[in-house]
């Protein structure tokens, strides 16, 4: 770890909003180092919807929210598509079961290790 090193976006947290929203900073040329005071990064990925990695419900609603147009304002009116487009781009396929949506391979490694794999192809340093 280079000690004097700088980044235009610190993120602090290595979860998986901490590594989606470093993986959409450095798509648009920030350079960018995740700070996750774990061992690893992703962890806790691992034990999300008994380890198959419940990624979102496969409907949003924003009437479901106390403020439905802020909630359209910062997740825009199709929801569920912006996050099966980001994790397809990660190439992570999705499924339904229940309303909810899950990795097709049903397992919480596919999606960490996806994560995990994009931010360093794409230079993103992990402390």
């Amino acid at each position: 770890m280079n000690a004097s090193a700088f980044y235009d976006v610190l993120v602090i947290g290595g979860g998986a909003s901490g590594l989606a929203a470093a993986i959409t900073a450095a798509r648009v040329g920030k350079s960018v180092c995740i700070v996750e005071r774990d061992v690893a990064c992703g962890l806790k990925l691992l034990a999300t919807g008994n380890g198959r990695c419940n990624l979102s419900n496969e409907s949003i609603d924003p009437q479901r929210y106390n403020h439905p147009a802020f909630v359209t304002s910062v997740m825009g009116p199709q929801p569920e598509q912006e996050l099966m487009g980001f994790f397809s781009s990660l190439g992570i396929m999705t499924t339904s079961e229940e309303g909810r949506l899950y990795p097709r391979s049903l397992r919480a490694e596919s999606v960490r290790d996806a994560l995990l794999n994009v931010c360093d192809r794409l230079g993103i340093t992990l402390i």
